[in-house]
């Protein structure tokens, strides 16, 4: 059931929200704000080191390079350099206190001050379809835009303000007066007067942009605004604007845009909640909802082994990276499971430094005690209904044995990947068969180009292939009749319907689970005409043709029909979005099975392949 979890609460947002001046951060830890002495000398070290560089320079040319040739990178990694940079110097300079990094702060705060827009290129809205402006065309108090770098530059800036305020006001009350205004000017007035031009804002089930942006604008009011009627302006625009987020997912707390986005999805929910805890004094609590729940222990259903997750959508092979504010959220939530996963990957590992991502509850996990190792023991049958995703797990131990995951859904999902129907196996918690996941971004990837990069395809995933043609975007081309055994885990799914009328498919149903030892998929396959049915199968390391029917790969083996014959091949990994793949599988090169072979008209024919790891390779 699709809720509004905040409009069901009833909250009155008006004489609920503190005054400026009753503002405590995380006044619901024990010790408030107080960052941890275990990471002190980390923090002081990476400080020091950041004093060595010289000030780097954001120019016109640099920002240009996206609308001149869809390079978002140049320019990205020099201001996200900018911000990182002056979120740790400051709270080197809070926890020493001598002014040592005060010089270099200042320097980083008036660079940011005077850029003249905070919004990214590849964030700009188009002039026209497919045609992109070089460079901004609002600013100061013309302002209309708020991207989520302009949220997280806001969020950044409000806590070195709220941190060392009265430093620079020793300096020259100027500093503070002007942090203030831009804020203002860049966050809090446009999220005002625009929030009902933003797609973000307005769209029923928006994706991760929404709990970001809105976090991040809420951070930036409670840490610095202190006229009460904007602070709850803000905070009321807030929830009824996470509710459009909220109202796009099911019950189970699926999230359909991968393990990589849930940090930036369900995850920044997290961070608003506790922002809006912090701002109401705690009267606002969405922790002690169910969905909040399910949506934190999305993460440990999808969880492979080895430091991996079922990487489908835009995500990486290992991610996301486990960082205290995930043991945070679930302490709040009462989720021994989700502590548990944490402390198993993460047990006495510091914080994240990635300071400038949703920064509230990054500074927040800095509050947060170190957590001791443990075990982590896994349900080994796990079923999402809400994305038809099955995972399955030999044993209770993750790192150990065989794991398959089965996803079925649409082709129009956030962050969308043509896999309907995929599937991956892992092995002791090592890739066997694989889904690639992201490349790099570029403006090609989120352009109407972006099914030309392989890695977005089905023909590129562990897919059938009816006559070669491969599946359409669009959320018309989709798994449907989703039957899954709870005892054994097999998930069944029609996949006609994922294919276009070019594919010349009467009936396409595949089911997949794992049983005595084998992963065992089964395709039934039935052609208007006669024709070929072929089956793709990706991997991250070489494969070999064994035997007839037989391919061995990363330790496991794979038979199938020896009907099918095989073509391997390597995708082209030379592209600027995809150069990435191989290195983030630590690899040289990814590679493709392709399985084919011919079938009658009107026959239904039966293709069953089975993944196991041999006794002698145990």
């Amino acid at each position: 059931m699709k809720r509004k979890i905040f409009e069901e609460k009833g909250y009155t947002v008006k004489g609920h929200v503190l005054p400026y001046e009753d503002f405590r951060l995380f006044a619901d830890l024990k010790d408030g704000f107080r960052i941890n002495p275990a990471y002190h000398s980390k923090m002081i070290n990476e400080a020091d080191e950041i004093l060595k560089k010289e000030l780097n320079i954001l120019s016109a040319s640099d920002y240009m390079l996206y609308a001149k040739n869809g390079n978002r990178s140049v320019y990205e990694d020099k201001y996200r350099e900018r911000r990182d940079d002056m979120i740790k110097l400051s709270l080197a300079e809070t926890i020493t206190g001598e002014g040592k990094y005060i010089g270099r702060i200042l320097d980083l705060v008036w660079q940011i001050l005077e850029e003249s827009t905070w919004v990214v290129p590849a964030h700009l809205p188009p002039k026209s379809k497919g045609v992109y402006s070089p460079l901004p065309t609002t600013f100061g108090d013309d302002t209309n835009c708020v991207d989520l770098y302009a949220a997280r530059t806001g969020m950044v800036l409000s806590f070195t303000y709220y941190m060392l305020k009265d430093r620079f006001d020793e300096i020259s009350e100027t500093i503070s007066e002007r942090i203030v205004r831009e804020l203002k000017e860049r966050t809090i007035q446009p999220f005002i007067k625009y929030h009902d031009r933003f797609w973000w804002y307005i769209r029923e089930g928006a994706n991760n942009w929404n709990p970001q942006v809105i976090s991040d604008v809420l951070g930036v009011t409670a840490l610095t605004e202190r006229d009460l009627s904007v602070r709850e302006q803000v905070t009321e625009l807030a929830i009824k604007g996470l509710d459009r987020f909220v109202v796009g997912y099911d019950d189970d707390g699926g999230c359909d845009e991968g393990p990589d986005y849930w940090t930036g999805a369900g995850g920044a929910l997290y961070n608003a909640g506790i922002i809006l805890l912090d701002i109401t004094g705690g009267y606002i609590n969405i922790f002690d909802d169910p969905l909040m729940k399910n949506m934190g222990e999305y993460i440990c259903k999808v969880y492979a082994g080895g430091g991996r997750y079922y990487s489908y959508s835009d995500a990486h092979p290992v991610s996301p990276q486990m960082d205290c504010w995930i043991y945070d959220w679930a302490n709040l939530i009462h989720s021994d499971r989700m502590k548990s996963l944490f402390a198993s990957q993460s047990g006495g590992r510091l914080a994240s430094p990635l300071y400038l991502f949703t920064c509230y509850r990054t500074i927040r996990e800095l509050s947060l005690p170190i957590v001791k190792k443990q075990t982590y023991l896994c349900n080994k049958t796990e079923y999402i209904k809400s994305l038809s995703i099955a995972v399955t797990h030999e044993t209770t131990d993750p790192e150990c044995g065989l794991f398959l995951a089965f996803k079925g859904g649409n082709n129009n999902e956030s962050h969308n990947h043509n896999d309907v129907g995929s599937f991956i196996v892992y092995s002791d918690g090592n890739p066997v068969l694989i889904d690639a996941g992201v490349g790099k971004y570029t403006q090609k990837t989120f352009s109407i180009h972006r099914y030309q990069i392989w890695n977005n395809c089905s023909e590129y995933h562990n897919t059938p292939l009816p006559n070669g043609i491969p599946q359409k975007v669009g959320a018309e081309y989709r798994s449907k009749n989703p039957e899954y055994d709870e005892k054994s885990g097999k998930l069944t799914l029609d996949l006609t319907e994922a294919y276009p009328e070019e594919a010349r498919l009467s009936s396409l149903i595949r089911s997949c689970v794992l049983k005595n030892g084998e992963a065992v998929i089964t395709d039934e396959v039935t052609l208007l005409a006669d024709g070929e049915m072929s089956f793709v199968l990706m991997m991250c390391q070489k494969p070999m043709l064994t035997s007839d029917g037989v391919i061995s790969v990363s330790g496991a083996e794979i038979r199938f029909d020896k009907r099918l014959s095989v073509v391997i091949d390597e995708p082209d990994c030379t592209s600027e979005e995809t150069s990435v793949i191989p290195r983030k599988w630590g690899t040289d090169a990814i590679y493709r099975a392709v399985l084919t072979a011919k079938i009658k008209g009107g026959s239904k024919e039966t293709f069953i392949m089975r993944v196991s790891v041999p006794e002698s390779m145990l």
